[in-house]
């Protein structure tokens, strides 16, 4: 959106942001928990809104992980 735009706000910045607030969340959660963390955006104003997003971990092979980030009412 224009106040994103101006704001220097891209798609790559954005995903850097939500990854490197996932990665201090997860730092302070237990394992086994689902982890919920807040991002600040400029959704239609120049005034930041906090979106709250959770993620969840889900075991794979070996020592990686599968974690997907949903909005808090897509987690069932």
């Amino acid at each position: 959106n224009p106040a994103a735009t101006r704001a220097g706000c891209d798609e790559r910045s954005r995903l850097a942001d939500v990854l490197s607030m996932l990665a201090w969340a997860i730092g302070r959660t237990r394992e086994d928990a689902p982890v919920s963390f807040e991002v600040a955006c400029l959704p239609h104003s120049p005034r930041p809104t906090c979106i709250p997003l959770r993620a969840v971990r889900e075991p794979a092979s070996g020592a990686d992980a599968i974690i997907t980030v949903l909005l808090p009412e897509e987690l069932s």
